[in-house]
């Protein structure tokens, strides 16, 4: 597919690098030459210097031959304007980035499809739902829809309570008979394992599991048995990112939330806008503050200023004082690798969440690429099984698959089957596999011959 990208800031940096790796054929443009020059140095894709919305400059990019165009740049009409331009070009798809809620929702004046969008990314409201989802969820590391949302590859962390701690996949997994779920992939310690039955569960691991939607729930909570209800949150800082997560919170009436602004007026202002939320004026780096406020009584403490090395003190702050999950809204991609040798708990960067929202969006519906999934190295392929494959008529026990290969998933039919043993490849049927990198070329050939 060939994608122009507008804008070569964090997040358009991340998605060129993204969709390079998957062999799409990437051009960027930014009319700023360092970023220019820094795409050039380290990425393998095209490169052009110039305005995004300049009619010579897409044409100069290939305009009337692209897929797809993602518009990204720190300018919600920028991004707008160049949508519209590519829409007269007959670019099929067209992805914006927007922060003024004028654009969006029930107060827009033009629809997404009369400006020529077929998706708004707002920055704030991806990072808020986010931040959300960590709470709700906090041994979930990564939850990615495919085949249209029917099954969830789901990333879970095993703690210490887990059930399944210090046993073998195959003894383990026949007592859930009633849950629909495979494990694919395991990171541990850095290394990428596809497991086999005789793999052992450990703390500390983390998991991708092949899951049918509706058991996402109840799959979720064998990485731990232990009960996770968050209660009492403490926000620092009243930009439009906590102001965001305050409102989603506060939907569950169990969540008590309480936000600390420095600004007098702000502090006022929030207060008026989420009449559910408590609202203290005060600076939330001064220890006796946070005590008289109750910190130590908090489940969660969210550091979400627009100042890093602010959030990631008071997070430091919070830790001391013996809160027991912090989470701290980094900007600066650099800081990301030293959070958990610092002491913290969950870091959340815009750019990413930005990034990862778009790359759902790209591949809804298809199958994704592990490669793009955190902390794991292997590769997902798809493969139609013809009736002169030899594996079709075949139960999966009876195939003799190579050493890091799996299969996660078999579309029959239309139907999505999560499989096991006595699952049977069928000719018409898409099998989804799992597999290290070094096995590809192997399993490949046992489709094709």
């Amino acid at each position: 597919m060939r994608i122009i990208i507008l804008g070569a800031g964090g997040v358009g940096f991340h998605l060129a690098k993204t969709l390079s790796q998957e062999n799409h054929d990437i051009i960027i443009i930014d009319s700023d030459a360092r970023q220019i020059a820094k795409v050039t140095e380290q990425l393998d894709v095209m490169a052009v210097q110039g305005q995004g919305t300049g009619v010579s400059v897409l044409k100069q990019a290939g305009i009337e031959n692209t897929d797809m165009l993602l518009a990204v740049t720190s300018t919600d009409e920028v991004n707008l304007l160049a949508c519209m331009i590519a829409q007269k070009f007959g670019v099929a798809t067209r992805i914006a980035r927007v922060r003024n809620e004028e654009y969006y929702g029930d107060i827009a004046v033009l629809s997404p499809d009369e400006m020529g969008v077929d998706l708004m990314i707002n920055p704030e409201l991806e990072a808020a739902r986010e931040i959300v989802h960590i709470i709700r969820y906090p041994n979930v590391f990564d939850m990615v829809e495919f085949e249209n949302g029917r099954i969830v590859l789901l990333g879970v962390q095993i703690d210490s309570e887990s059930p399944a701690v210090g046993q073998a996949l195959s003894s383990f997994v026949p007592r859930y008979q009633d849950l629909t779920f495979r494990a694919v992939a395991i990171s541990r310690q850095g290394k990428t394992i596809i497991p086999s039955g005789r793999e052992v569960v450990m703390e500390s691991d983390k998991y991708y599991l092949a899951v049918k939607q509706e058991m996402v729930e109840e799959v979720i909570h064998l990485a731990s048995s232990r009960p996770q209800q968050i209660q009492n949150v403490m926000i620092l800082g009243g930009g439009k990112i906590s102001r965001l997560t305050a409102a989603m919170l506060t939907e569950h009436k169990h969540i008590n939330v309480k936000i600390i602004e420095s600004n007098a007026e702000k502090s006022r202002r929030i207060a008026e806008e989420l009449p559910n939320t408590m609202v203290v004026c005060g600076d939330g780096t001064d220890l006796d503050l946070l005590a008289q406020e109750g910190i130590g009584e908090m489940d969660m403490y969210l550091a979400l200023t627009d100042d890093d090395e602010n959030n990631i003190v008071s997070s430091l702050l919070a830790r001391h004082l013996k809160v027991s999950r912090t989470m701290t809204l980094i900007s600066r991609t650099d800081y990301m690798p030293i959070i958990k040798t610092i002491g913290l708990d969950v870091a959340v960067n815009p750019r990413f969440i930005t990034s990862a929202a778009i790359l759902k969006f790209i591949r809804r519906g298809a199958i994704l690429s592990l490669n793009t999934l955190r902390g794991i190295d292997a590769e997902t392929i798809e493969f139609a099984v013809t009736s002169r494959c030899e594996l079709a008529g075949k139960k999966l026990k009876e195939i003799n698959f190579p050493d890091g290969v799996i299969v996660g998933a078999i579309v029959h039919n239309d139907e999505v089957i999560v499989p096991i043993g006595e699952s049977k490849i069928n000719a018409e049927d898409r099998v989804i596999i799992f597999s290290l990198p070094e096995a590809v070329k192997k399993v490949e050939k046992m489709f094709t011959s």
